[in-house]
Order: structure tokens, then sequence, then C-alpha cells
């Protein structure tokens, strides 16, 4: 009897994981537009730090050719990839923007020192091999940033949005709720 009511609920669980819930296809699509997003911001990112590398340190040129993309960058996903149009909270956005570009800037600055600290006077081709590498690892914690701290706001939890519009949910703490408001009957 064990094993038919574990089996039911193995099948259960298993039949409920093939439906994508909307809140899947909603990262589905933010993930693809901020991949086009990083995609073009990398090229530029690159093609701004040759450029600047001509005339200045390796440092130098990356850590302004980071700030330079990351301006646009921020600007781009706030609007394409989370659909926050307005000037509403831009400023707190680019703040929190800037601090993503921090942790971003350190990956490569420090991907660059230990790269001059291996090979001495490195060529182009190997700083901008290590800088994209540095810069794909920053990606990822750039992306759960955006979407857990810089762009989540009360619109992030409206219904129809994925998020919840009762009580509490502004500040992830429990609300109280009344039994009514969930359908009524017992909760186990």
């Amino acid at each position: 009897m064990w094993l038919e009511l574990n089996n039911t609920a193995l099948g259960n669980a298993w039949s409920s994981g093939l439906r994508a819930r909307p809140d899947d296809r909603r990262l589905a699509g933010q993930l693809g537009r901020f991949l086009v997003i990083g995609v073009i911001s990398t090229v530029a990112y690159v093609l701004l730090y040759l450029l600047l590398r001509t005339i200045m340190a390796a440092q130098a040129a990356n850590a302004i050719s980071l700030l330079v993309t990351a301006v646009a960058n921020t600007a781009a996903n706030r609007r394409v990839t989370f659909g926050i149009r307005g000037r509403r909270h831009a400023a707190r956005h680019q703040v929190r923007g800037v601090i993503a570009f921090g942790i971003g800037l350190g990956l490569t600055s420090g991907a660059l020192v230990a790269l001059h600290a291996a090979v001495g006077t490195p060529g182009r081709a190997a700083e901008v091999t290590v800088l994209v590498a540095a810069s794909l690892a920053a990606t990822v914690v750039r992306f759960v940033l955006y979407r857990q701290w810089v762009f989540r706001g009360r619109r992030d939890r409206a219904p129809g949005r994925g998020g919840s519009a009762l009580p509490g949910a502004e500040t992830g703490e429990p609300a109280s709720v009344p039994v009514a408001a969930c359908g009524g009957g017992d909760a186990r």
C-alpha cells in the first residue's frame, strides 16, 4: 500500500513538473532577453576595452569599459528584460546596478591581476579571453541580483505577475490571512 501511494505521489509530482508554470515561462523569457542584452553588452565592452587599451593600462581600460557598458546594460535590462518603464525608481535601480557592477569589476580586475602575475606581459587576445571568462561568471551573479534585488519591487508581486498581493508580500514577512480567504476548510 505504501508503494502504491508513493508511486501515485511520484507520478503526480512528475507530471506536474512537466507542465510549465507561469513563473517558469516568465523566468525563461527574462533569461532569454537578459542573454541577448548580455551578448550585445559584452561585444560593446570588448570593443571599448580594446580601443581604450591602446591609450591606457589594462585595469583602467577595464574599469572604464565595464562602467560604461554596465550603465547601458542596467538601463536595457530594466526596460527590456524586466519590463520596467518610466523614471520611477530609475536612480535606485542604477545605484543597485552599480553595486552589481562592483562585483563584476572585482571579478574582471582580479582575473587581470592573476593573468599579469602568471604571464607578465600577456597579449590582448589573452587579456580579452580572461576578461570574457570573468564577465561570464559576473553575469550569472548579476542576473540573480537583478532578478532578486535590483529590479524587485511591488510590481513584481502584483497578481498576474507571478507574485502575491497579500499583506506582508512586500517585505517577505509572513502575513496573517483569514482562513476564509484561503478557500476555508482544513489546511492539512
